[in-house]
């Protein structure tokens, strides 16, 4: 009985993350989602190329519900800042995938061909908890 409530409680800390799937995210962050501001991944590896006039994004929630955002960081070390807000704060309901067909970059955003930037994606759960991922 015991293994089976400890298995329980690890299956549940399993579904409170969640990963990008487009473009690919930078590293698997499961066991430090929670560490600001890119869940314990470096930003500077494992870069995809992004149109300037806006791209996709997917992603796999696996929460109930959660407030998130998406947010853009210019740079290409962990200095980078996650001041570009590229979609408003939404509460996302219910898990499965959400994705978004293209998201533009704002007007005015000092951006160019070959520019080093990070998007990053946070959800705010149920339980009071940030999670991040880039």
């Amino acid at each position: 009985m015991a293994f089976l409530l400890l298995f329980l409680s690890l299956l549940q800390l399993a579904t409170a993350h969640f990963h990008v799937d487009y473009p690919y995210w930078r590293g698997n962050s499961f066991k430090t989602q929670w560490e600001r501001p890119c869940g314990g991944v470096n930003v500077t590896t494992n870069r995809t190329e992004w149109p300037l006039d806006g791209g996709s994004l997917l992603f796999a929630p696996s929460h109930p519900w959660a407030i998130t955002y998406v947010n853009l960081g210019l740079g290409s070390d962990d200095t980078v800042i996650f001041n570009i807000s590229l979609v408003e704060a939404f509460n996302q309901t219910g898990n499965g995938t959400l994705c978004f067909p293209k998201i533009t970059i704002p007007e005015g955003t000092p951006i160019s061909a070959g520019t080093n930037a990070s998007i990053q994606v946070i959800q705010l759960s149920e339980l009071g908890s940030a999670l991040y991922n880039v």
